[in-house]
């Protein structure tokens, strides 16, 4: 089941067990004589982003689509607004993650003690103040996208926990990130057919776009 999940919305219950998250609330959608159907989250996107999820719908399905993301074999593009420009139109992170006291995540240069993580991006458009890009997760760690942009000075805009005073930006008054899933491809775990979705873009990113000066391909 691939669904579009809006901003603002979790993907599954913290420990604080919210009860109007995205996997509850396709539980009740699928929900058929009082027996709905527990749906397996394969992989998550923070709350503040927005974009393309797959869930199965059986515990079997589930394991195979797992396997495939820790494989890193789905293919997951992202669309962001970050700060700035950046010095390349395109180019690619390439570092370790490791996750501090505060569950923030940084690039260490001890690899040994880090999960590597890589992002390849390609700058779509060039505004007065920032841009927006595609990132395509090679690897899918938490957080990934947002470090590393920061990390290279270029935070994504409505980002509070990393360098959130540079990713405040006056054109983006939203409580989200200008982060977006908006494209997702995997083999259908039985078939293994080749499926790819994608979404457009937010209204809040085309509102950005048009109100910038001149953006054109970078």
């Amino acid at each position: 089941m691939v669904v579009e999940k809006a901003a603002m919305i979790l993907t599954v219950p913290t420990p604080k067990r919210e009860s109007n998250t995205l996997v509850q609330r396709l539980e009740r959608f699928l929900d058929r004589g009082g027996r709905a159907p527990r749906l397996v989250v394969v992989h998550r996107l923070d709350r503040e982003t927005s974009g393309l999820l797959v869930f199965a719908r059986d515990r079997r399905t589930g394991e195979g689509l797992m396997a495939q993301f820790r494989e890193h074999s789905p293919e997951r593009v992202y669309h962001a607004l970050v700060r700035g420009h950046l010095s390349r139109d395109e180019g690619t992170f390439d570092t370790h993650l490791v996750t501090g006291k505060s569950l923030t995540r940084y690039s260490t240069r001890q690899p040994d003690t880090g999960e590597r993580a890589i992002t390849h991006f390609r700058v779509e458009a060039r505004l007065d103040d920032a841009s927006l890009v595609a990132a395509r997760l090679e690897t899918g760690r938490r957080n990934q996208i947002r470090a590393h942009f920061a990390e290279a000075g270029h935070p994504v805009l409505g980002d509070q926990r990393y360098r959130a005073a540079a990713a405040r930006h006056p054109r983006w008054p939203h409580a989200r990130l200008a982060l977006h899933a908006g494209s997702l491809a995997f083999r259908h775990p039985v078939t293994h057919e080749l499926l790819r979705f994608e979404t457009p873009l937010p209204r809040e990113f085309l509102a950005f776009l048009r109100g910038g000066a001149k953006p054109g391909k970078a």
